[in-house]
């Protein structure tokens, strides 16, 4: 099977986010190490991109959303968007 070869990417911009963790998600600090305060996480993000290219497609000025269902330690996936 031929492997193909990830596109270059690259976004700037900015980043909303907010969970149901008490004062601040230790998740995001910890780069999803640190369990979430409440066991589980609840979140919603948002990102602004100012400028961004994938491959050769041009990302500059939309905005994406997402809401995701995080069942622990983000680090051990299952994630549900």
């Amino acid at each position: 099977m031929e492997q193909k070869n990830a596109e270059t990417w690259s976004i700037e911009g900015e980043l909303i986010l907010n969970c149901n963790c008490t004062v601040f998600c230790p998740c995001v600090v910890s780069l999803g190490a640190h369990p979430p305060t409440e066991g589980y996480c609840q979140a919603w993000l948002g990102v602004r991109i100012d400028k961004g290219k994938s491959g050769l497609t041009f990302l500059s000025g939309l905005n994406v959303a997402m809401l995701l269902d995080i069942p622990g330690k983000m680090e051990r996936g299952n994630w549900t968007t």
